[in-house]
C-alpha cells in the first residue's frame, strides 16, 4: 500500500530549491536511501543538472543537494530515491512526470518526492512513512501535512 502527503509550507513560497533540498535530505537520512534518480525538473531559474524530461537521471546525493541550493524555486521536478543501487533500475512505462497518478506504479522506487507548480510538495512511497521520517522532512523545511492517504 502506498504513502501519499502533500506538504505545504507554513509561511512563505512553497517549492523553494532549500524545501526540496531539505525533505529530500531527511528522506534520505531516515529512509536508508542510498541512490537518487531526478526527472521532469522545472526550476526557476538555471538548473545544473539537467532532467527536464520525463526519463530519469542518475545524481548523487551531496549533487542533488547542493543544486537544488542553488535555485530559488521549482515548478516541477519528481526526486525518486530508492534502498538499493541496481544495476538497471525500473521506473514507469513513458517516463516519470510530476503529473502522473498518485497511483501510478513506482517500480524499485521507495520514495518520490514531487515539486508541484511552486504550490506543494508531494511525497509518494511504497510503504507507509515512519512518523519520524514524515516528522523530520516536515521540521527541517517549515512544513506541515496538508493532507495524506
Amino acid at each position: 500500500m502506498m504513502a501519499i502527503y502533500r506538504l505545504r509550507p507554513i509561511d512563505g513560497p512553497a517549492c523553494t530549491g532549500e524545501q526540496l533540498a531539505a525533505v529530500i535530505n531527511a528522506a534520505a537520512r531516515e529512509m536508508h536511501l542510498e541512490r537518487w534518480f531526478i526527472s521532469d525538473v522545472r526550476p526557476v531559474g538555471s538548473w545544473a543538472l539537467g532532467a527536464r524530461g520525463p526519463e530519469p537521471v542518475s545524481v548523487s546525493l551531496d549533487a542533488l543537494l547542493a543544486g537544488l541550493q542553488a535555485i530559488s524555486q521549482l515548478e516541477s521536478g519528481v526526486f525518486s530515491g530508492l534502498r538499493e543501487d541496481p544495476e538497471s533500475p525500473r521506473f514507469r512505462d513513458g517516463g516519470v512526470w510530476t503529473e502522473d497518478a498518485d497511483s501510478a506504479p513506482l517500480g524499485d522506487t521507495v520514495v518520490e518526492i514531487r515539486a508541484f507548480d511552486t504550490s506543494f510538495i508531494e511525497v509518494i512511497a511504497q510503504e507507509d512513512v515512519s512518523r519520524q521520517a514524515l516528522q523530520a522532512m516536515q521540521s527541517v523545511a517549515g512544513l506541515r501535512v496538508v493532507s495524506n492517504s
